[in-house]
């Protein structure tokens, strides 16, 4: 399985399952200096997931199959043009990302939001209902 990745420098890897129930691998690489998102749908062949800039930070990949697509949480930034970090979430692997909100760390999955920042703060939207807590 995913024999093409394994002399490669990653992070961050999450394996989820596709509508065959084959595995798919997201996972982190460092491109120039900068962590960016690929995926291997067949374990060999590896793709980059987003287009942002350069300078753009990518991490924390989640993703499931669901309604006939890929599912896909991230959050990325960090950026010159603006150095703030948000949760994305983006349906399909050629998908456009959305913007959530701000955010350090997090992930989505419908309908359920969660993201934090560094300031021990994270919430917890669950279907338009959020509870935000404190991490003391």
């Amino acid at each position: 399985m995913f024999t093409t990745i394994t002399d490669e420098y990653t992070h961050m890897a999450y394996i989820t399952y596709d509508k065959l129930g084959q595995k798919t691998y997201f996972f982190c690489k460092q491109v120039m200096g900068f962590w960016k998102i690929f995926y291997s749908l067949d374990g060999s062949k590896i793709e980059k997931l987003t287009t942002f800039a350069d300078d753009v930070t990518e991490c924390s990949p989640y993703a499931e199959w669901e309604n006939g697509d890929w599912q896909i949480s991230f959050i990325a930034g960090g950026g010159v043009e603006d150095r703030t970090f948000y949760l994305y979430r983006q349906t399909g692997l050629n998908g456009e990302p959305v913007k959530i909100g701000k955010a350090d760390y997090g992930f989505y999955s419908a309908p359920r939001t969660v993201k934090g920042l560094r300031s021990n703060v994270f919430t917890i939207d669950d279907n338009g209902t959020e509870t935000e807590y404190s991490i003391p």
